[in-house]
């Protein structure tokens, strides 16, 4: 995911989130962890948890924190 869209999305939720991303491949995975990532050395948002986890049985990137 975008670094731009991942913003959008998690501004639409509030000043704090916990999400979980769906994603069809392990290179969607990777780029939305390296955005989420990328928006935290900006300085926009602190992340708690920023990982792939298993939801249902299915892979999902989990991010949890907080704009700043």
């Amino acid at each position: 995911m975008e670094k731009d869209q991942l913003l959008r999305d998690l501004k639409e939720i509030g000043t704090s989130f916990h999400v979980y991303k769906a994603m069809v491949s392990d290179s969607a995975e990777q780029k939305t962890i390296q955005s989420a990532k990328q928006l935290e050395k900006e300085n926009i948002i602190q992340l708690e948890v920023c990982r792939t986890t298993l939801l249902d049985k299915s892979p999902v990137v989990e991010i949890k924190g907080k704009f700043i």
